[in-house]
């Protein structure tokens, strides 16, 4: 039995829908949604090669990624969806970038680039990387804006059709966890930055 692929965005959207403050609750659901759809399913997990280019890659993502944590202030930053996730998130940033990196990215990886690839083989990286933008754009737009959405979806889809064609090109999910892995970790030390 396969979950359709839209339904964790669907979820995403009606929690932000109902309250703009929900988001706590929509990535939770979003979460169990992704987790109850590769419980269904069962893909085959592959690790895939490690290429030679990939530490081309991950060694300057690595380098960057704490980097960011010294940025100054960035101009029309959301501060106030920021602050809030800070202040409702039990422990603040430092226990929401584990949840991310210990939580999110492997789900998402298994989800997007095991479920969702099996269930659509057919289709090309970038529609992979579009749907896997959708509830990145709803919550974006729900929670920050509707001048977001075409940001969150150019960035996700570009990022979600690398890592659908990496999984495919080494046939596994060896480089797109640990990308995906380092881009969040990216995120939250930018987070960090805007808050210090």
């Amino acid at each position: 039995m396969r979950m359709p692929w839209w339904s964790p965005a669907l979820w995403v959207g009606l929690c932000l829908a109902w309250r703009k403050d929900a988001g706590i609750p929509a990535l939770l659901g979003y979460h169990l949604l992704c987790a109850l759809a590769l419980l269904l399913a069962r893909p085959r997990i592959r690790w895939g090669r490690w290429p030679t280019w990939g530490w081309r890659l991950v060694i300057p993502m690595t380098l960057l990624a704490p980097a960011l944590f010294w940025l100054p202030k960035v101009p029309h930053f959301p501060m106030a969806h920021l602050q809030q996730v800070v202040a409702r998130w039990p422990g603040g940033l430092p226990t929401h970038a584990l949840y991310v990196l210990a939580v999110n990215v492997p789900l998402e990886e298994l989800f997007w680039r095991s479920h969702v690839e099996v269930a659509h083989p057919h289709w090309s990286p970038w529609r992979h990387g579009f749907a896997f933008s959708l509830h990145h754009v709803i919550g974006a737009a729900l929670a920050l804006g509707w001048r977001t959405v075409l940001p969150a979806c150019l960035l996700t889809a570009a990022a979600g059709a690398f890592w659908t064609w990496s999984a495919r090109r080494q046939q596994g999910l060896a480089l797109p966890l640990i990308t995906h892995a380092l881009a969040d970790l990216g995120l939250m030390a930018l987070a960090a930055s805007q808050l210090r």
